[in-house]
């Protein structure tokens, strides 16, 4: 199960919403490439086509919360 749908599911989300991120191959929209000024793997956020600015808003705003949790816990 992805982070997103783990922490929409924990903060108690309805099926509606968890539908969005049910499938991680139909939201992920951060793409494995090589940064051209230090040669290092890195990911790329690229837009994702005919999704609503209000989804992307609260998958960032999850992204956040999740990297902030790992931070937390010693995690990085």
């Amino acid at each position: 199960m992805d982070a997103r749908y783990k922490r929409l599911k924990n903060e108690g989300f309805g099926p509606n919403v968890l539908s969005l991120a049910q499938y991680p191959e139909c939201h992920s929209d951060d793409e494995l490439g090589t940064d051209p000024d230090t040669g290092r793997q890195v990911f790329f956020i690229t837009p994702k086509e005919g999704r609503s600015a209000s989804v992307t808003s609260l998958f960032r705003l999850i992204d956040k919360k999740n990297a902030s949790s790992r931070l937390h816990m010693g995690a990085r």
